[in-house]
Order: C-alpha cells, then structure tokens, then sequence
C-alpha cells in the first residue's frame, strides 16, 4: 500500500471515489466501502508483484556474474 500512504493519492481517492457511486445502486456507504476494498487489494496485489520481482532480480543478479571489461 505504498501509494495509499502519501496525501496526494489520499486526496485523489477520496475525490475519485464518490464519483463512481449511484445514490439508486443502494446504501453509498457500502458501495465506496466495497470500492474501496477494491482499490485497496490491488494495491496489494502490485505491492506483492514488485516485491517478488525485486527479489527474484536481486537472486539473479547475485547468481550472475557480469564481467565488464575496462578499456
């Protein structure tokens, strides 16, 4: 949730969300609650993806050598 945790993208959130929200869909409580939860598992889920990916690039550039010849 690297991004819910800066004001700017707080801001945005709370202006984009009410946006999405249809007063005749039922109880706008639940409905940005719902989105919210939304927004906040595929945070999640792209937190966890670039942490896997920085990890597994971090094992394969500790398991390749690169020699870089100096001129």
């Amino acid at each position: 949730m690297v991004e819910a945790h800066t004001a700017a993208r707080g801001d945005e959130i709370r202006a984009f969300l009410p946006q999405l929200v249809d007063p005749q869909a039922g109880a706008p409580w639940t409905q940005v609650l719902a989105l919210g939860a939304i927004l906040a598992v595929l945070g999640l889920a792209s937190d966890v993806l670039y942490a896997l990916v920085a990890g597994c690039g971090g094992s394969w550039l500790r398991r390749v050598r690169l020699d870089f010849k100096r001129s």
